[in-house]
């Protein structure tokens, strides 16, 4: 139900990307200044930080302690008075350092094949498991500020809510440092040489070094419904429709998938008292579209009170959301989900893609590729902080 028209399209108006034709690869990459604090300068005067999270031990809890969980995470939400992405980063594992912490050394003390045998079994279920691919998940905030002092002044505010909030959930979260979020970059535009990123902000200041020359690969091209550059094939997909109500299990089906992938949840709060005004409105428009209803039909000698279906189940609908607003005091939001998948081949990605499609329509959502708009879609899912795509629908936080 398209509750917000003219007043609201300023909130869920994408931003311009800082090169409309980028003239190099630097240029795809929406960032202005970066400071070692983990402060990023997306655009002018707006500023993001970004936060490492761990799991939630959702899946596993019984009904009472998931719906205690989800409360205190429409707490959190309900908290929240900035733009924000939650991002879920399906990248390459460390095997280094996993073999490392695992595997058994050689000792030369003629038991070395017995731990050969080990070690052989532990690569074999590194294989197979998730393909040497690990999970991250991040916070990232924007705000608008006048400058890098002010930004600084807002985060730390902002961080003392949501270290409150994470804990109240039972998980950990983390500011990244600015070195910690360009890696998170890298490892992107280099996948499968991760290990090649060597960037310091501070060494980089004092020499003038441009940092997105350190980010970005020998090539990418974008095509009106995918990208890609030196060593993958991209798509860029977002969830087009909604269903009433959807499973709490549907993203995780997506991002359990064992691909690279990156999926962002983009979120813009409505402020409240807009929230209230827009719903009275409304609510005001559905009495009257119904007492014109009566006068039509009494014209028509149809004297019978009963309302139309369409009208009864919108009237229906907005109390219900009336309700949520003043009695529980929740909160609406415009929110897009865009995904970016990643493979070795063509072929390989259109299989991958075909998956995700298929789990959408099986929990009745719509699931389309961003077409003409990869570029976009790819600078709103890295966990930057912009959104230059508007493909955002209204949510609820209850």
């Amino acid at each position: 139900m398209g509750l917000f028209t003219d007043g609201f399209k300023e909130l869920k108006k994408a931003s311009e990307p800082l090169y409309k034709s980028p003239k190099s690869i630097q240029e795809t990459i929406e960032i202005m200044a970066v400071a070692e604090n983990g402060i990023f300068e997306v655009a002018r005067n707006r500023y993001s930080k970004c936060y490492l999270f761990q799991d939630i031990n959702y899946t596993t809890t019984n009904e009472d302690e998931q719906i205690d969980i989800f409360e205190r995470y429409c707490k959190f939400l309900n908290s929240l008075d900035c733009n924000y992405k939650i991002t879920v980063n399906n990248k390459n594992k460390n095997m280094t350092e996993l073999r490392e912490k695992v595997m058994f050394p050689k000792k030369g003390d003629g038991f070395d094949e017995y731990r050969q045998a080990y070690n052989d079994i532990i690569e074999e279920k590194i294989l197979d498991g998730r393909q040497g691919i690990e999970q991250e998940r991040y916070l990232t905030l924007t705000i608008e500020r006048k400058n890098f002092e002010e930004a600084k002044a807002q985060f730390a505010t902002l961080e003392a809510t949501i270290h409150k909030a994470f804990n109240e959930l039972g998980t950990e979260i983390v500011p990244l440092t600015g070195n910690q979020r360009l890696k998170i970059l890298h490892d992107f535009y280099h996948l499968g040489n991760e290990e090649e990123f060597d960037f310091d902000i501070k060494k980089a200041k004092k020499v003038g070094a441009d940092f997105k020359n350190d980010l970005c690969n020998g090539m990418i091209k974008f095509f009106p419904d995918s990208f890609e550059d030196e060593s993958k094939f991209c798509k860029a997909l977002f969830i087009k429709k909604y269903p009433s109500s959807l499973s709490d299990r549907f993203l995780n089906e997506i991002t359990s998938l064992p691909v690279h992938s990156i999926t962002s949840i983009d979120v813009v709060p409505v402020p409240k008292d807009l929230t209230t005004k827009t719903l009275q409105k409304k609510y005001l428009g559905i009495e009257s579209d119904i007492i014109k209803q009566q006068r039509v039909r009494n014209k028509n000698n149809d004297f019978s009170s009963e309302i139309s279906y369409a009208k009864r189940t919108e009237k229906k609908e907005i109390e219900a959301i009336m309700d949520d607003v003043r009695e529980n005091d929740q909160c609406l939001f415009y929110v897009g989900v865009t995904i970016i998948l990643m493979a070795d081949s063509k072929k390989e990605l259109e299989s991958i893609t075909e998956t995700v499609e298929t789990i959408g329509k099986r929990n009745s959502c719509t699931i389309d590729v961003h077409y003409l708009k990869q570029r976009e879609a790819l600078n709103t899912a890295l966990p930057i902080g912009v959104r230059q795509v508007e493909s955002l629908k209204q949510r609820g936080s209850g």
